[in-house]
């Protein structure tokens, strides 16, 4: 049996090195999935200075 959820709000935390998540009701109470609760998060080591990317004169990222 399939089930759906109805509105949810997706919550994201976006930081120089990490990434968080929730997903929640418009309650804003946290949502489950195959009992678990529908949240988390992800560090990673941090950037580096530079980008491959540079922006022209017409506001347009070129290689």
């Amino acid at each position: 049996m399939k089930k759906q959820f109805g509105e949810y709000y997706l919550g994201l935390d976006m930081g120089t090195n990490s990434v968080g998540y929730a997903v929640t009701d418009t309650n804003y109470n946290v949502l489950k999935f195959n009992r678990k609760g529908m949240w988390g998060g992800k560090t990673f080591s941090r950037g580096k200075n530079g980008c491959r990317f540079k922006e022209s004169s017409g506001g347009k990222a070129q290689a």
